[in-house]
């Protein structure tokens, strides 16, 4: 999963790690989440659940804002995955996104 949040300044954030977006590789496995309980949150994360995923994207709205120490303009849950087969092609889904104003 990529948690992206953009603040008020335009800037873009991984509202899980407050490091800054590389949209080009999904992340590591061993960063991908910064726990166990993150990891099985989002693993069970689905696009149908709509009320866990607005519950989760409003926490990292939240999240987000403490870790860039500014306003925080939306947020963006995406599911990431890398084609095996040979092209690398990385796949990315949107599961949910959230105005945090």
């Amino acid at each position: 999963m990529l948690a992206t949040a953009t603040t008020a300044g335009g800037d873009r954030i991984d509202a899980l790690h407050g490091d800054s977006v590389a949209a080009d590789r999904p992340p590591s496995d061993a960063r991908s989440y910064p726990t166990a309980r993150w990891r099985k949150h989002f693993s069970r994360l689905s696009v149908d659940d709509t009320a866990r995923v607005d519950a989760t994207l409003a926490h990292l709205c939240d999240r987000a804002a403490g870790f860039s120490r500014t306003e925080t303009e939306s947020v963006t849950v995406s599911s990431v995955g890398v084609d095996v087969s040979g092209s690398d092609e990385v796949r990315v889904r949107e599961v949910g996104t959230r105005k945090c104003r």
